[in-house]
């Protein structure tokens, strides 16, 4: 995603900021630039992902439940930022809209669960399951065993600094989407609960570390480099699929292009989109969106939209 203008990227270094900072504000005496640090954190949290929000409450749980040393003034700021957050909501509900019933979205299920930690945040959803299967189960079963174990040792070691608190931040957004689908909420998996996956690496690296023979480890970690490696090769040689792995199509280019080529034409012309165009709407000031009626669908075609130019 880092490839495109979106927010991702932001939105991972936002998230792990939100805790880092949170860690510096509980020593004697931290430096208040990590207050900061937090607020612009948790801002950006809320306001680049609706679900991040949901963040900033278990953060607040595990303020009150350690006895942070600046519960009192980070709770206030968290209720502040949500006060905002529903206050644009109301905004935007009001007088905008919410895009919803997206062709790619879909319900989040327990096979779902499976396929986002052990084949999109463990091999990047690269590998074909028809072709390569045996490499996959074998892989797989790989992961999801040091991912057990992860587990396991960072609840051992709650005591510390209470690391366990990582495997709350990696199943809140999973297991919320589970919530949602419940209620028949579908949503585009991968995108929505990326900011789970750094600590998907954290507890995977909890699972692969700490064997007591060196042979042990060292086989884990050659493991774990192979997989990765073979997983990046078979990703820049997917030369016929195209997804989020490859560049998309430059827009405001292709919006220019049709204005240009248009303008040289004397009928009105409409292009049929599978889905909305939103981008060639955004990008070209002369396009807008017809929703075709019954009549014009059987006439025309069998789409539900069009983008005409005028």
């Amino acid at each position: 995603y880092s490839q495109e203008a979106r927010q991702y990227s932001m939105l991972l270094c936002a998230v792990l900021l939100a805790i880092v900072s949170k860690i510096k504000l509980n020593e004697t005496r931290p430096n208040q630039i990590w207050f900061a640090l937090y607020a612009v954190a948790v801002s950006i949290c809320v306001f680049g992902h609706y679900y991040l929000v949901a963040y900033i409450f278990l953060i607040s749980m595990i303020l009150v439940a350690e006895r942070h040393l600046n519960t009192r003034r980070l709770l206030v700021l968290n209720g502040a930022v949500v006060l905002f957050y529903c206050l644009f909501l109301g905004v935007k509900f009001s007088f905008a809209e919410f895009k919803t019933g997206l062709s790619y979205a879909r319900p989040f299920s327990l096979s779902e669960f499976y396929q986002l930690f052990f084949n999109w945040f463990f091999l990047g959803g690269t590998w074909d399951q028809v072709t390569h299967w045996w490499f996959l189960l074998v892989t797989q079963l790989f992961g999801a065993a040091l991912f057990v174990r992860g587990i396991v040792r960072l609840y051992e070691k709650r005591g510390e600094r209470n690391p366990f608190e990582f495997v709350l931040y990696l199943f809140l957004l999973p297991v919320g989407m589970l919530v949602l689908s419940f209620v028949g909420l579908q949503n585009y998996i991968e995108r929505s609960v990326l900011a789970a996956f750094p600590f998907f690496t954290i507890v995977l690296s909890a699972g692969a570390i700490g064997f007591k023979s060196k042979v042990a480890q060292l086989a884990i970690v050659s493991l774990l480099l192979s997989a990765s490696v073979s997983t990046t090769v078979v990703y820049f040689n997917r030369q016929d699929v195209w997804t989020v792995y490859k560049p998309n199509p430059d827009w405001r280019s292709a919006s220019k292009y049709l204005e240009d080529e248009i303008s040289m034409s004397t009928v009105q012309p409409v292009i049929l989109t599978v889905t909305p165009a939103d981008e060639l709407r955004y990008y070209g000031k002369h396009f807008e969106l017809k929703v075709l009626s019954e009549n014009e669908k059987k006439k025309k075609t069998t789409h539900d939209q069009v983008s005409v130019y005028r």
